[in-house]
């Protein structure tokens, strides 16, 4: 046995929580909280290719991010200090479509295809995939056709496929995020108050997004995931309508069934106005406890524009009185401040070194 666990008391076991219960040892997903913001430390502009930044993610200390629906098919590395670009990598033989986010594992990056909000009906949603490996030391990258592997995919309840015109679809995704070997999707829904959790497997083929859960996000579109450490999860999103608020939505506390967005905390944190902040679209963990945000060009009025930027913060104050208080115990391994966990999947006890998990040998 790697892990040990007693009869669990169910109830709101963070510390931060307005009905936090001392005796609660596991999370039943009951917590409230305060309204609350979450402060952006502005860290530099970003340069015109990426003035529709969509994804983004952290990566060998470099940031790397793409552009919006018809743009090239270029990933761009840039320094996370200054914005600069630093290394131009070109997918060859593919479109942009409407590419969307990005992710990582331990060896691949992950590319979302999957913008739908034109029209609601596309029947080309996909995921490109290519190795790390082939990130080479020089500034101008190809990666050639035959290494990149295509997932390709459709919605497991979307059977309506008629033009529905834009932004009036329930099957628009801006979310794409890593986790225990499966693609996991987050959709903006146009046309209701929820968020869909779809999986997908992170092999090349063709497959049903398996639909997980959903979760109600109000007035929020969610245009970006990542996880972090012990499972974090965050979701980006913004409001389309007055008062126009941008906002991350923080998951974690999940229960070994990974519906993570109907088990464990869900606390909701404020980021300002998109008029101050700009239309924020990508969102990516540098370490465990650390984000960093990032917004595309937005111009306001004929007189009023948000540059494309980046921002980093922190959640240490919101994470780790939770783990200091919930301590988990892995064998000889102690979890301590979300760095440990258990890997369901694969049956292993992985350590988190700053941008992904690595199992114990």
């Amino acid at each position: 046995m790697i892990s040990n666990f007693g009869i669990a008391q169910l109830g709101c076991n963070d510390p931060l929580a307005d009905n936090y219960d001392a005796l609660a040892t596991q999370n039943d997903g009951s917590c409230t909280y305060a309204a609350s913001n979450i402060p952006l430390t502005q860290v530099a502009n970003l340069p015109a290719d990426l003035n529709e930044i969509s994804g983004m993610i952290f990566w060998n200390e470099k940031l790397y991010g793409h552009q919006d629906s018809g743009g090239p098919t270029n990933i761009y590395e840039f320094d996370p200090a200054t914005g600069v670009i630093t290394k131009t990598i070109t997918l060859q033989g593919i479109t942009n479509v409407d590419w969307e986010d990005l992710t990582q594992d331990e060896t691949h990056f992950y590319v979302g295809d999957f913008g739908n909000n034109a029209n609601g009906n596309r029947t080309d949603l996909k995921i490109y995939k290519f190795s790390k490996s082939l990130i080479a030391s020089s500034s101008l990258i190809t990666i050639p056709l035959t290494e990149i592997e295509i997932i390709n995919f459709a919605y497991e309840d979307q059977v309506d496929f008629s033009n529905t015109g834009g932004n009036n679809t329930a099957f628009d995704c801006e979310a794409l995020a890593y986790n225990r070997g499966q693609l996991h999707l987050f959709t903006k829904n146009w046309i209701g108050n929820t968020t869909a959790h779809y999986v997908l497997p992170t092999n090349q083929g063709t497959y049903t997004a398996k639909k997980k859960e959903t979760y109600d996000v109000g007035t929020y579109k969610i245009t970006g995931a990542d996880f972090g450490a012990d499972d974090l999860l965050v979701l980006l999103g913004y409001e389309v309508d007055i008062p126009f608020n941008t906002g991350i939505f923080l998951n974690y506390g999940f229960d070994r069934t990974y519906s993570y967005l109907q088990t464990g905390t869900m606390r909701f944190l404020s980021m300002g106005s998109v008029l101050a902040v700009g239309q924020v679209e990508g969102i990516c963990f540098k370490k465990s406890l650390e984000l960093y945000v990032s917004n595309e060009r937005f111009v306001a009025t004929y007189f009023y524009t948000v540059p494309q930027r980046f921002y980093n913060t922190s959640i240490a104050n919101l994470i780790q009185p939770y783990y200091q208080n919930n301590q988990k115990v892995f064998g000889d391994f102690v979890h301590e401040q979300g760095m440990i966990r258990y890997n369901s999947i694969t049956g292993k006890v992985e350590g988190y070194d700053g941008s992904h998990w690595n199992p114990f040998h």
